[in-house]
């Protein structure tokens, strides 16, 4: 973990998924500002959260959108990655962060995103309405320098 810029890492993160996601014919829009504070993280642990949510989104999304937004506000990060898919099924949702919980996959995804995050002193939480799309939203603490707190 080290102090980090999240925004390039998002846009990095993001770009390297949009060949594929246009296979399916998604589309994918970025909104993520080049004024985000630092955090404390672990970009290869951002980096595989992202990429477990922009994959998921691309297998139950088809010729929809998909779209990661940032910002900050009360001092943390607030990334949304939502898709046009299929949703989540409403018997599923209440347990989609825990281990073995899936529709179609092995049900570890969103587990290990949720310990990144929460990893990270973040939370994350999902709204979805089953046939309309997903919305997952993570929050991840800015970064304050303990010492520019100290009074000389």
């Amino acid at each position: 973990m080290e102090v980090m810029d999240i925004a390039p890492l998002l846009r990095k993160g993001a770009e390297t998924y949009r060949a594929l996601l246009e296979r399916h014919g998604n589309d994918l829009t970025l909104d993520i500002p080049d004024s985000l504070p630092p955090i404390f993280g672990s970009a290869d642990m951002l980096l595989h959260v992202l990429s477990n949510l922009l994959s998921n989104a691309n297998r139950y999304t088809r010729n929809g959108k998909i779209s990661i937004n940032a910002t900050e506000e009360n001092g943390v990060i607030t990334v949304r990655l939502k898709d046009t898919g299929c949703g989540i099924k409403p018997e599923l949702l209440s347990d989609i962060f825990e281990r073995g919980v899936s529709d179609s996959g092995t049900g570890l995804g969103l587990s290990i995103c949720k310990n990144a995050i929460e990893s990270h002193s973040g939370t994350i939480t999902v709204e979805s309405v089953h046939g309309y799309g997903t919305e997952i939203v993570f929050s991840i603490p800015i970064h304050h320098d303990p010492e520019e707190g100290e009074q000389g």
